[in-house]
């Protein structure tokens, strides 16, 4: 192997400053909300700290002291965004970015010491209870609450992505939820006397912020120990680039690392074959740039390239590399493999390989059109959320029948079931199946995502060598794949038209036979009662391992009374609050999607809300719940809170099963709704927890 260095190959080996790289912005928007916030901070931490002293309440000096962190977490994020605006020096190639990950990291050590503190003043006034003026502590910390609202609220919307604006806003939340916490402990307090709520409460506040506090200096440490991204694989990275771009020979001395959130960084040794030009190396940079920019988000990369120097000087002479001529097509080279050997790879032991077909192309393996039970558990154990997402098969050209040069091009995902739908519906026919590397999901999941796309797709007609094996350009894509595909583009890039088929599989055979046209009831997009039914055990599993979780926690929860520890309230009051969580996940997970087109409201959210509601509403109807007294009223009032919120936050989640709304949909309605559900089931947990007491 000998490196190249001829002065016109530093275009290949050039960094590439794209907005995925560098964020060269001064962030006005965070700068203004973080000063905001600081202000906002400042005078409630003081008030908090007074407060906490005149009612000698734990909890308040705790969250003031929590408070304390916040501001001066505010005030570190709000410096290391104005330097980090500073023009870079010639001694600091990137600039200021890390003063931000040091904030963050400053941020974390100071979260921990404040921790320690509350833990151990929190043991000493449990052994030692104090009294506490529990109206002032009320007042105090229902102010404290809105200042915090207001201040997470105001970071909420900005620094996505970014370390530093992010602790700055899980310092908000984190004192939100405390606010929280005291205001329910003061209540508690007030009606019960139990003093000890207060250092209990104290001690909770203190371990939630050591966890925050743990994650933030584990992110903050990996950003400074230059630790390879969490969602980059060195290996998923060189089989991307190989599998795309066949012209690479290997790659080593792989290097990905962080500079600041969302910033992320990438040097290779790229090995080429000797007669590589520097035009074609320039090519092939730009083209590894851009996939590793949109399937790893790393937007500043440096390649150098290497000639593999394989083949003798006379080989090279004699030797007419990947060549077209029959002559010599099988003949392996010292800088591509027989042809045969391009299409034909590794897809020998599937039992839903029957045989092969050869093509001039070389030969392509020939899948069976009827479903075994293997295809069938497998489809169960997808249902069942069992490895959903390694359920896939090896991109490539796959034949079904004996197709010839003229027979169709099906294209679709190697997300197995896609492909066992399409193949199980293409009985009787021959034709050819172009399956594209979607990374396991759907083609309409797929489309949305980008890898169902007119990159994709031209890549895979290089790499199976398509142009030899048929003799029509067309290729059939499924409708729901239009999303992520310029059929244009395509056209322009590989000969090839797009010509677009029917939403669903069974409708092939129908289409083919009408001479690719489409009808109106062919190009309808459904998702009815079956189709919402096959996708509800995925969520409904996925989900349910948390909600047997929760229910397990308040089951053991519901023992506390102002007595000690019950567990005949365990087997009662535990034992009712468990099932209703579960109730809970049936309605969001399971009712909700079944009910979609009937429930009131766009997003989904608000139609497990109602779901949910309604729920908990025949509960409270049927006299499950107690009636009487200060106690049972807070429980009516807790599961009206909890009930909705779960089923809330599973309805929403089953949006992305759907074909009815947008990603950008999505994103919208979670602003809104994860913030609500979260405060709903905070406040809902408190009276449950209020209600042991009372």
């Amino acid at each position: 192997m000998r490196h190249l260095h001829a002065p016109g190959l530093q275009t290949a080996h050039q960094h590439n400053h794209t907005n995925g790289g560098h964020h060269h912005v001064h962030k006005q928007p965070e700068r203004r909300r973080l000063a905001a916030s600081m202000v906002l901070t400042g005078v409630t931490m003081l008030l908090e700290l007074a407060g906490g002293i005149i009612a000698n309440s734990l909890a308040l000096v705790s969250d003031a002291a929590h408070m304390f962190t916040h501001l001066f977490a505010l005030g570190t994020s709000l410096f290391a965004i104005i330097l980090a605006a500073r023009p870079a020096p010639i001694e600091k190639s990137f600039g200021f970015y890390r003063a931000e990950i040091l904030a963050a990291f400053t941020n974390g050590l100071l979260l921990l010491a404040v921790t320690v503190y509350i833990l151990y003043e929190s043991v000493v006034r449990f052994l030692a209870p104090r009294p506490i003026a529990e109206m002032q502590m009320i007042v105090i910390a229902l102010i404290g609450l809105a200042v915090n609202l207001v201040s997470a609220m105001l970071l909420a919307g900005v620094g996505k992505g970014d370390l530093n604006i992010r602790s700055a806003f899980l310092h908000m939340v984190g004192d939100t939820l405390s606010s929280i916490a005291v205001v329910g402990g003061a209540l508690l307090i007030h009606f019960t006397g139990w003093l000890r709520v207060d250092p209990i409460l104290s001690g909770i506040i203190a371990l939630m912020i050591g966890i925050w506090s743990y994650r933030l200096l584990r992110d903050s440490a990996n950003v400074l120990l230059e630790s390879t991204p969490k969602h980059v694989s060195a290996a998923e990275i060189v089989e991307t680039l190989r599998a795309h771009i066949p012209q690479i020979r290997g790659l080593h001395d792989i290097h990905v690392w962080e500079i600041t959130g969302g910033m992320y960084t990438m040097t290779a040794h790229v090995a080429v074959d000797l007669h590589t030009t520097i035009e074609q190396m320039e090519d092939l940079r730009t083209r590894m740039e851009s996939l590793v920019r949109q399937d790893f988000r790393i937007g500043h990369t440096a390649f150098q390239f290497e000639s593999i120097d394989s083949c003798t000087q006379e080989e090279i002479a004699t030797m007419s590399c990947c060549t077209d001529s029959p002559s010599q097509r099988d003949q392996p080279s010292c800088c591509c493999p027989p042809q045969d050997q391009a299409v034909a790879d590794s897809r020998t032991d599937q039992h839903w390989i029957v045989g092969r077909v050869d093509t001039p192309g070389g030969q392509v393996p020939q899948v069976a059109t009827r479903l075994t039970w293997p295809d069938r558990l497998g489809t169960v154990k997808v249902r069942l959320n069992i490895r959903r997402m390694h359920y896939a098969i090896e991109p490539g050209l796959y034949a079904v029948g004996t197709p010839t040069p003229h027979s169709p091009v099906l294209v679709s995902a190697n997300y197995k079931l896609s492909f066992d739908r399409l193949r199980q519906e293409l009985g009787g026919l021959d034709a050819w199946i172009l399956v594209l590397d979607t990374k396991g999901i759907n083609v309409w999941c797929a489309a949305g995502k980008g890898t169902f796309g007119t990159d994709e797709i031209v890549n895979r007609i290089e790499t199976t060598g398509l142009a030899k094996v048929v003799s029509g350009r067309t290729l059939i894509v499924p409708q729901l794949g239009a999303p992520g595909v310029a059929a244009h583009h395509v056209k322009k890039r590989s000969g090839f038209r797009v010509a677009y088929g029917p939403v669903r599989a069974r409708d092939l055979p129908a289409f083919l036979q009408a001479g690719m046209r489409t009808t109106t009831e062919m190009r309808r997009v459904r998702f009815d009662l079956a189709d919402r039914l096959a996708v509800v055990p995925v969520e409904f599993v996925q989900w349910g391992r948390y909600a047997i979780l929760a229910a397990a926690c308040l089951l053991l929860l519901a023992g506390l009374n102002r007595g000690g520890y019950s567990w005949q309230l365990v087997m009662t009051d535990g034992a009712r609050a468990a099932l209703l969580v579960l109730l809970s996940l049936l309605a969001g997970g399971v009712l909700a999607p079944l009910l979609l087109p009937w429930l009131p409201g766009r997003a989904f959210s608000i139609k497990g809300a109602v779901v949910g509601l309604i729920l908990a509403c025949c509960v409270i109807a049927s006299g499950w719940l107690p009636t009487d007294g200060t106690a049972g009223k807070l429980e009516i009032a807790a599961w009206i809170l909890i009930m909705p919120a779960i089923a809330a936050f599973l309805a929403m989640n089953y949006t992305g099963a759907s074909t009815y709304t947008s990603l950008s949909g999505v994103r919208r309605e979670m602003r809104f709704a994860v913030p609500a559900q979260i405060v709903a089931a905070t406040v809902g947990l408190g009276l449950w927890m209020t209600a042991r007491f009372v």
